[in-house]
């Protein structure tokens, strides 16, 4: 089974090689532990070696932007490293989409997605069984978020049954681009309808881990992107169900997830944060684990510290997003470490961490392998009420921004009208919605 990546813009390609860096890492510092067979999910072997330049191995990866510096970095062979990107898995041109979604979707989409599926399909022949797609893109500019979409409604008619996991970069709230509202919002409404699930990860949850629990004074995307890959990978290496055969992706993974097309949404939270240098000094206990994994799940937290301890799910509590009480659809909790298949989960379990109709919500995973050098470590991916809290204050800021017409000409100048912003907000407006209706 493998796994195809599509990095879609410079923030795509920054975090897929981030994350093929660590899923490499955790297989080579395994020595074999980890199955030859897991390794062909994410690489295959370099037919030329000349081609490899070194690489022992080639990423199963598709990189697209259209600027030349993410594209060109990322194939630009690390000194010493294992693997590497095909030369001819790459599209580029020479000027980006100017942070303008409309240029992204209207204009490069019609122009090059053609192209890219080209890539894709390349890469889909090369897999003995293809397990699905994992795109990864950012919301808020133009390349990944506008023309990222258009790729994905070009792959999703070209590859009806295949299964796609996005992971998505959402902007920080103090703003990144004046636009990002609208562009945000556009990447969303438009991702939901090709997507079958779709990982938020916030720029400003990032940062405050980066600065409050690695230590890190003054975090760089490198840094930020660290935590995604890190997380990312610690619910994509191999692990089993609990009385099973070992979790396939994507299909597995997007069934832990629950499979409602109302509630696409999902976030991915992860203990212990600690820095690299601390892991040796780290006492582990699966119970002190579990249970701050458990808390950052009810209050929708996606750091350790901080943790509002007085918050406690009730079965029949009116959710609030100033003080939320955290309900989740469904929850994938992956135990790796020593001890992790005996851990006790029955915390997990509890009905009012669920809405009352869904009858098998959590899908427990574990295995004895430890990730990223700690002795125990616990991964939370689950479709919950906090998911929805990012479009709701993006929604807000769109909502303002098109009561005075603002930047609006800009999308028009590239065929996006005023109907298609106001329909992005709709469509926000009924995911918030349906999202606080589980509580």
């Amino acid at each position: 089974m493998s796994l195809v990546t599509l990095q879609l813009g410079q923030c795509g390609n920054q975090v897929g090689t981030s994350l093929f860096n660590v899923v490499a890492d955790e297989i080579n510092r395994q020595n074999g532990v980890l199955a030859e067979d897991f390794q062909e999910v994410f690489f295959r072997p370099v037919s030329d070696r000349h081609s490899g330049q070194g690489a022992q191995q080639h990423a199963r990866a598709v990189l697209v932007d259209m600027e030349q510096k993410a594209v060109a970095a990322a194939l630009r062979p690390a000194r010493g490293a294992s693997w590497g990107y095909a030369p001819c898995s790459s599209l580029t041109q020479q000027s980006g989409s100017g942070n303008n979604w409309a240029r992204g979707y209207c204009e490069y989409g019609p122009k090059h997605t053609p192209d890219v599926i080209d890539l894709v399909r390349r890469e889909v022949e090369a897999a003995d069984y293809l397990g699905g797609i994992l795109t990864l893109q950012s919301a808020a500019g133009g390349t990944g978020s506008g023309f990222g979409a258009a790729v994905m409604e070009g792959l999703r008619d070209e590859l009806p049954s295949t299964l796609f996991l996005n992971h998505t970069v959402w902007p920080f709230d103090s703003g990144e681009v004046i636009v990002q509202s609208y562009n945000t919002l556009l990447t969303l409404q438009h991702l939901t309808a090709s997507c079958d699930a779709i990982i938020l990860a916030e720029n400003s949850a990032l940062h405050r881990t980066c600065q409050r629990m690695l230590n890190i004074a003054r975090p760089s995307l490198p840094d930020l992107n660290g935590v995604i890959a890190h997380d990312l990978a610690s619910v994509l290496l191999p692990a089993k169900v609990r009385g099973g055969r070992r979790l396939s992706l994507l299909s597995g993974l997007l069934v832990a997830l629950g499979g409602h097309p109302a509630y696409k949404l999902a976030s991915l939270q992860s203990v212990p944060q600690l820095p690299a240098s601390s892991v040796d000094f780290t006492s582990f206990a699966w119970p002190g684990l579990l249970k701050r994994l458990r808390q950052m799940l009810i209050t929708g937290a996606f750091m350790e510290e901080g943790l509002d301890w007085s918050a406690t799910p009730s079965p029949h509590q009116q959710h609030t997003w100033q003080r939320p009480h955290n309900k989740a659809l469904s929850a994938l909790l992956t135990l790796r470490g020593s001890g992790a298949s005996t851990a006790d989960t029955h915390s997990f379990t509890d009905p009012a961490l669920f809405p009352s109709w869904q009858a098998e919500p959590l899908t427990v995973t574990s295995t004895s392998v430890p990730f990223a050098r700690c002795e125990m470590s616990a991964s939370l991916l689950s479709c919950n009420q906090a998911c929805a809290q990012p479009a709701a204050r993006m929604q807000t800021r769109a909502t303002s921004m098109l009561a005075a017409r603002a930047y609006v000409h800009q999308y028009e100048a590239f065929g996006l009208g005023l109907s298609d912003l106001q329909e992005a907000v709709c469509s926000a407006t009924e995911v918030v919605g349906r999202y606080a209706m589980l509580g």
